[in-house]
């Protein structure tokens, strides 16, 4: 496994007092995975519980929707409820591995709200994205087959094979204001190159 950075990043998201990161997922399982890569000072809650907790007090807050079996249309209602909620923060999605869930109806609803990319590598797995599909051994599926129709100019498809590609995109993103949308590395490597980059 490639090392992604150097620095700490809760150490310097602390010194420089920035915004609270929110990661929406539609599952637990990747709303704990996705509050583990950022840090320690993340907080995984479901989306009921929001105004229990204390934004400030964490760095990332990684939010189940509790959507992966839900209907489209209410999975795609529950969103723009909470990016409403959330537009001022750094948002991110993190979408299933295996593209399981109303993945179509949650890139409406971000794309609508902002330009997104898309990719879906991780590198340990041999899990990499070429030319618009999700590969892994001999298995082999079409991200383009989720991408809506309507806001289709807004979220583009980006090919990443390697931590070096991932790292790329992230740059990427922060330089021209995309929204990462992932299995969960293209997310932590741009959360610590914006607080890098700040």
């Amino acid at each position: 496994m490639d090392k992604v950075d150097e620095c700490n990043i809760l150490y310097i998201l602390k010194k420089l007092n920035t915004m609270t990161f929110v990661v929406f997922s539609d599952d637990l399982t990747g709303a704990s995975g996705i509050a583990s890569l950022i840090g320690n000072n993340s907080v995984t809650v479901p989306f009921y519980n929001i105004g229990r907790i204390d934004l400030k007090k964490y760095d990332c807050v990684s939010i189940d929707m509790e959507t992966r079996d839900s209907k489209p249309n209410y999975s795609e209602e529950l969103l723009n409820k909470l990016i409403s909620r959330f537009k001022d923060m750094t948002i991110a999605f993190r979408i299933d591995s295996t593209l399981r869930g109303n993945i179509k109806e949650y890139l409406t609803v971000l794309s609508e709200f902002k330009k997104i990319i898309i990719t879906d590598t991780i590198p340990e797995y041999k899990r990499f994205t070429r030319n618009g599909f999700t590969i892994m051994g001999n298995s082999k599926m079409d991200i383009n087959k989720i991408i809506p129709d309507k806001p289709a100019n807004k979220i583009m498809i980006m090919d990443s094979e390697k931590y070096s590609d991932l790292k790329k995109i992230a740059f990427k993103c922060i330089s021209e204001n995309y929204m990462p949308v992932d299995s969960g590395i293209l997310i932590k490597l741009y959360f610590e190159k914006s607080v890098i980059n700040k």
